[in-house]
């Protein structure tokens, strides 16, 4: 027997798009891990950062108050402390130790804020719309205080008097009186008014019927001149 030989074709070599496709993808994988990674690596920092300043924060929270406290005594008796070369440098290495964990915490805060203004670009927050929000939760904490409330309590109280006393002014006798002459001298001043109209407008119709009768040009003159 024969053994048949079986004839395996060899294998083709992919098109350069795919190889290039494939380039890409891998590419763009480790770019956003390596991404990733640093981001973590930077959150941890800013996050180190800040529970280190929380805690050395707690320590220190004792004895600034009683550096405080004796800075205040000396400050209210009118003496001054006098500091030697080194407490001086020592405080200076506190200073700039301070300063720099104040940096480190801006940083830390203005990369919140920018995280936090990428997460409302992304959900259609508008800076005029969480404007808008934040007048509108203003307004609504001014209204719920005590003060505003006592306020519109005292403004409406002042309304209802001032229309109780309006009123009472109305109903009295001298607002009527007045009331009364006012509306006379109105009706006498309309009717002087009218008057002067109707003596104005005869004057006018009895000028123009003089000089019509005055015209040697008219047709009823012409006519009889014929």
């Amino acid at each position: 027997l024969l053994s048949a030989q079986v004839m395996i074709p060899p294998k083709r070599p992919p098109p350069p798009q795919e190889l290039s496709r494939v380039r890409k993808s891998k590419a763009n994988t480790v770019n956003s891990q390596e991404l990733s990674s640093l981001g973590r690596k930077k959150d941890a920092q800013m996050q180190d950062a800040m529970d280190k300043f929380a805690d050395e924060l707690n320590k220190s929270s004792d004895d600034e108050e009683n550096v405080i406290e004796a800075g205040d005594e000396h400050f209210i008796n009118g003496t001054s402390v006098e500091l030697s070369e080194v407490e001086k440098e020592l405080i200076r290495e506190e200073l700039k130790k301070t300063e720099e964990e104040i940096n480190t915490l801006r940083q830390v805060l203005i990369a919140r804020q920018k995280h936090a203004s990428d997460l409302k670009r992304k959900l259609g927050i508008s800076p005029f719309t969480e404007f808008t929000a934040d007048i509108n939760q203003s307004l609504q904490h001014v209204k719920e205080s005590q003060a505003y409330q006592k306020t519109s309590e005292v403004v409406a109280g002042t309304a209802d008097t001032v229309k109780s006393k309006w009123n009472d002014m109305r109903n009295s006798s001298l607002f009527k009186s007045f009331e009364s002459k006012l509306g006379s001298a109105y009706t006498n001043a309309k009717m002087a008014a009218s008057t002067s109209i109707d003596q104005i407008s005869g004057m006018a119709k009895s000028s123009s019927g003089t000089s019509s009768q005055a015209d040697p040009t008219s047709p009823s003159n012409e006519k009889m001149q014929l």
